[in-house]
């Protein structure tokens, strides 16, 4: 999911407290602000 750069600890916390997903990580665009939040379903 493509997120605002300040929106990672919100938009983590949202998915790794649903049991449908695991591997919750981000990742940072070019300019190193944080761009994408990373999860696999279960």
């Amino acid at each position: 999911m493509e997120i605002g750069f300040d929106q990672r600890q919100d938009v983590m916390n949202l998915v790794s407290q649903n049991e449908k997903y695991k591997d919750v990580y981000c990742k940072k665009d070019l300019a190193g602000n944080d761009r994408i939040v990373v999860c696999k379903k279960r």
